[in-house]
């Protein structure tokens, strides 16, 4: 179940208190990145799209994004 929480007329300064933070071992989650991280330093694009694939489920055909969609993007910021 999702809480809400007004942050409505609050200042940034205080927010940090308010908003609940993930219980996250961080020794764990680096673990299991590392061999990613190292599969991509080793073997570059093609570990990229290996990666995509097992995490995403897409296969990339260019790991380049087009200017006019980066373009489309900013605008619709």
């Amino acid at each position: 179940m999702l809480t809400r929480i007004d942050l409505r007329g609050r200042r940034a300064a205080g927010l940090f208190d308010l908003l609940p933070r993930a219980q996250l071992d961080v020794g764990v989650a680096v673990e299991q990145v590392r061999p990613v991280v190292e599969a991509v330093r080793d073997r570059g694009a093609e570990a990229v799209r290996e990666a995509t694939a097992r995490f995403d489920g897409v296969e990339l055909t260019d790991l380049r994004v087009p200017a006019a969609a980066l373009a489309a993007a900013l605008a619709a910021l």
